[in-house]
């Protein structure tokens, strides 16, 4: 099929405007909107995108699109001797995940790899989606991603520093985590690359295609063929995988990472994270989340308040930050505590995790040294919910389970025991409106975006009320009922005396999961959840001078609240790109001049790189190795004060022999020495 580009170049170019063109390569061309490059003009851009549509094909996915932005727009007069495809009609059919369809993302600069790895395991029996092939014409990229990674039962993961820098792949990989967690899916990333990772991302072994494509290639088919005998439990299944492996290759252990199977048989680990609700909600992370079994965890604690009669101890399960978002293991409450001074008794509490996933938990009066068990939980039967405002990676805190005094107990502790049962909580969460819990997003920007300040767009999967039961969970022309287990409460008590008190074990009933109701004929489209996942694209203005780690509050664009309340705050977390020269410290940028002898003794002046653009610098003779010049005004805007003056670039000279230089040193030699010019100045 021959196809007008002259035509339709004209087309594009009178019909979109600058911001029509970025919301066409945004939807439907993922690519070439991430070629884009500030300063490009509108008629570049458009023939990036139609080199882009020739060179893969994608010419047919083009005239669909541009005909669904703009319903005039008539394919056939841009098609030779054809008929112009249409769009197919869009109709909602149920997805099926399919347990041997692989999910390949990547960044479009490693696209080369990623086709290769698609092509090769295509060869091996298995579906592949991988953009832009899998992309049905006119369907946009973000619903194609979506039915991707709900169709796909396997998540390949190519890591490189581009794809650590994507947004989209960003967007995949934490929703394929999410799916990972409720054993939807299986996630394996293959290093490509050599970069720095996510922490949300380094708890999944990765194999290595760095110096080896063959050998990691056949890692991954073993381990690929492990989860696929697991889930249909056939010792045959695949057996025609092993015909086609190249012969293994030999190798030490430090030059290959264990394939992931051999991983999971060595030690079992934790599925979620065991955490204890602190002050304000917080899930505060006792056993983390992938650690080795057995693991346990110990504390000693005590009242804060003289006479204080009971403490509350809630344990929750799962990778939130905030308990209410994770499932419930039990609320532990020690009442008839004895009179007496704060600081007295001091009780020990072990939470135990062993082998088959039982968790138990138990207190010891350090007076006595007599022990009571306060409940046991098979962590094997709670599904762990969806991860949506993750937990921070495990620090490197002393892992000791050894008994502490009161006085040197953690802030967090103090937050948990300091209250009695009862007081600075909120009750009966159910039946009060709840503001939305607060989201968070990561963004990475550019040097000068940091410095100058942008307007970006960040891509956040998010819940929204279902459109269907609007947020009631139940059918429409049905209702929901009041759970008869436990009259609407949501939760079930367990009371044991022991010596050291009643023992209250509060539980989320299991028969609502701790609602209170109950949905006869739950909504088709949300499956009673009464929220459904959305992927939403936002407008942020990034400020100038923000930092690694700045958070921007965006009011109102969190979840959705209940019963009708605000939504929560959305959070979006920067991360800056490095300089090529650059280098940031505070408000002053700093950079590093190699100047050859002679120069640094006649002095001169030198063209060098600042953020504004390149800029004359004054060298004054005799200047020594590691003196420091100062160019005012060259440096950062205040964050908070914008009105300020912006610091300094700070230039430090480094007296040096150029061939003696490393690679990136010598080229801000070579291209600011062309410049110098020897004299006072």
């Amino acid at each position: 099929m021959k196809y007008d580009t002259a035509k339709l170049r004209q087309f594009i170019n009178e019909h979109f405007g600058p911001q029509d063109l970025n919301d066409l390569l945004f939807d439907y061309f993922r690519s070439v909107h991430e070629d884009v490059t500030p300063g490009m003009t509108k008629r570049q851009q458009i023939s990036l995108l139609l080199e882009f549509c020739r060179q893969h094909n994608q010419m047919e996915n083009l005239l669909v699109a541009v005909g669904k932005m703009r319903p005039f727009f008539q394919p056939d007069d841009y098609v030779q001797g054809q008929k112009a495809p249409t769009a197919a009609p869009l109709t909602p059919t149920p997805i099926t995940r399919n347990p041997r369809q692989i999910f390949i993302s990547h960044a479009h600069q490693d696209a080369e790899v990623a086709q290769r790895l698609a092509h090769d395991l295509e060869a091996h029996g298995y579906d592949i989606w991988i953009a832009p092939d899998s992309i049905r014409p006119g369907e946009k990229w973000v619903e194609a991603i979506n039915r991707g990674l709900e169709e796909s039962g396997i998540f390949v993961l190519l890591l490189s520093p581009d794809a650590v820098a994507s947004r989209w792949v960003q967007l995949e990989t934490n929703v394929a985590i999410t799916y990972t967690h409720e054993d939807e899916m299986k996630l394996y990333p293959l290093m490509l690359k050599t970069c720095r990772v996510p922490a949300l991302w380094r708890a999944f072994q990765h194999i290595s295609l760095r110096s080896d494509y063959a050998l990691g290639y056949e890692q991954l088919l073993t381990a690929l063929d492990q989860n696929y005998r697991e889930i249909f439990n056939d010792p045959q299944t695949l057996e025609h995988i092993h015909e086609h492996l190249n012969p293994v290759h030999e190798t030490t252990q430090e030059d290959t990472p264990l394939p992931i199977n051999k991983m999971k048989d060595t030690q079992k680990k934790l599925l979620g994270t065991v955490s204890v609700e602190t002050l304000g909600g917080v899930a505060t992370p006792l056993i983390y989340w992938n650690e080795l079994l057995p693991a346990e965890y110990t504390q000693t604690f005590s009242t804060v308040e003289d006479n204080q009669s009971q403490v509350e101890i809630h344990l929750v399960y799962g990778e939130n930050s905030m308990a209410a978002e994770n499932v419930s293991l039990g609320k532990f409450i020690i009442d008839q505590i004895a009179p007496a001074p704060r600081g007295f008794p001091q009780i020990k509490l072990i939470v135990h995790v062993d082998t088959d996933l039982i968790l138990t938990v138990k207190a010891v009066d350090k007076a006595t040294g007599k022990s009571n068990h306060l409940g046991t939980v098979d962590l094997k039967d709670i599904q762990l919910p969806e991860t949506i405002n993750p937990l921070p990676h495990k620090s490197d805190r002393e892992e000791n389970n050894s008994d502490t005094s009161f006085g040197s107990i953690p802030n967090i502790f103090e937050e948990l025991f300091g209250r009695q049962f009862g007081k600075d909580r909120q009750n009966d969460k159910r039946k009060t409106s709840e503001q939305g819990k607060d989201l968070r997003a990561d963004l990475t920007i550019s040097f000068e975006e940091a410095l100058f300040g942008a307007e970006k767009q960040v891509i956040i999967r998010r819940p929204e009320i279902c459109s269907v039961c609007h947020g009631n969970g139940a059918r429409p022309g049905t209702s929901q009922i009041t759970c008869t287990t436990c009259n609407g409460s949501g939760e079930v008590r367990r009371v044991q005396q022991s010596i050291l008190g009643s023992f209250v074990n509060v539980t989320a009933c299991s028969t609502c999961q701790g609602s209170g109701e109950l949905i006869p004929e739950p909504c088709e489209n949300c499956k009673g959840k009464k929220q459904v996942m959305e992927v939403r694209k936002l407008k942020v203005k990034v400020p100038p001078g923000v930092d690694s780690d700045t958070q921007i509050r965006l009011t109102g664009e969190g979840a959705p609240g209940q019963n009708g309340s605000r939504p929560g705050n959305l959070y979006i977390v920067l991360s800056v790109q490095e300089h090529e020269f650059l280098v940031r410290e505070g408000k002053n940028l700093c950079i590093e001049l190699p100047l050859k002898v002679e120069q640094a003794k006649n002095g001169g002046k030198i063209e060098v790189p600042t953020a504004y653009g390149w800029t004359t610098l004054i060298i004054p003779p005799n200047t020594k190795h590691r003196n420091k010049l100062i160019l005012s005004g060259k440096g950062v805007k205040d964050l908070h004060h914008p009105m300020a003056n912006p610091g300094d670039q700070i230039v430090e000279i480094i007296v040096t022999d150029p061939n003696a230089l490393a690679e990136k040193d010598k080229h801000m030699f070579d291209i600011t020495n062309k410049s110098y010019r020897r004299g006072k100045y």
